[in-house]
């Protein structure tokens, strides 16, 4: 993981940008990318180990059917994870990195620096996950006026 130090320094920088500048500090962007190199490596390690525990050659008393599930979620969430951690570098490698891929805004550095594959700005992850939840009950919209002002976090962010 990056460390503490490299975090406070992306996050001063971040400060220190001028409010009309959409740019995000470059200092930031490494810190960033070290991050994901870095929970790239776990996850295939991660993958890994789950392919090789998922093997046939192990006891029948440990393929237990439950066992079985929480291996196949398990690896499920790994993969997705990995690639939304390969899809970071790419747009990063691109010039993409920090726009959320709903509507075009700036991610949010805080954002970034708390999870740095996210694909979406905080407004639009909230609106999926709520839209996700009332799929099956009618349209998403109509759920977001229930929550009021979900909406409206009011943070531009940088990117």
């Amino acid at each position: 993981m990056a460390s503490p130090v490299g975090v406070g320094r992306a996050v001063a920088a971040a400060r220190m940008a001028t409010p009309g500048k959409r740019r995000m500090p470059a200092e930031a962007l490494a810190v960033l990318k070290l991050r994901l190199q870095e929970d790239r490596f776990f996850r295939r390690n991660q993958l890994r180990d789950l392919l090789d525990r998922s093997r046939p050659n192990r006891p029948k008393e440990q393929c237990t059917t439950a066992r079985i599930e929480v291996q196949a979620q398990l690896t499920a969430a790994a993969i997705e994870v990995l690639s939304d951690i390969e899809a970071a570098l790419i747009r990063m490698n691109t010039g993409r990195y920090g726009r959320c891929q709903m509507c075009e805004a700036a991610t949010g550095l805080q954002r970034l620096l708390i999870v740095p594959h996210t694909r979406y700005c905080a407004r639009c992850h909230r609106a999926k996950e709520i839209g996700a939840r009332r799929a099956d009950r009618g349209g998403w919209v109509d759920g977001l006026a229930a929550h009021g002002d979900v909406l409206g976090d009011g943070d531009p962010g940088l990117a």
